[in-house]
């Protein structure tokens, strides 16, 4: 199979999974509720930074499942 058609088959296939998984990225947020109502905080999954630490920091990133005040769907 020539190269030009695997390659465009790997981007239809990219391309169709990717409707089927998405991911919100928050940059430069400054966040109004920094604990859940029950004075618990979030923690990133990969660093494992503390929501709150990000107003003091100027270069980090991490991921976060949940976040005060918001929701996903």
């Amino acid at each position: 199979m020539p190269k030009f058609i695997q390659n465009i088959l790997l981007s239809v296939s990219l391309i169709s999974l990717s409707a089927f998984t998405h991911a919100s990225l928050i940059t430069n947020g400054s966040f109004e509720q920094l604990t859940f109502a029950n004075t618990t905080t979030s923690t990133g999954l990969v660093s494992h930074i503390d929501l709150q630490a990000f107003k003091n920091k100027t270069s980090a990133w991490d991921v976060f499942s949940t976040l005060p005040g918001w929701k996903t769907s």
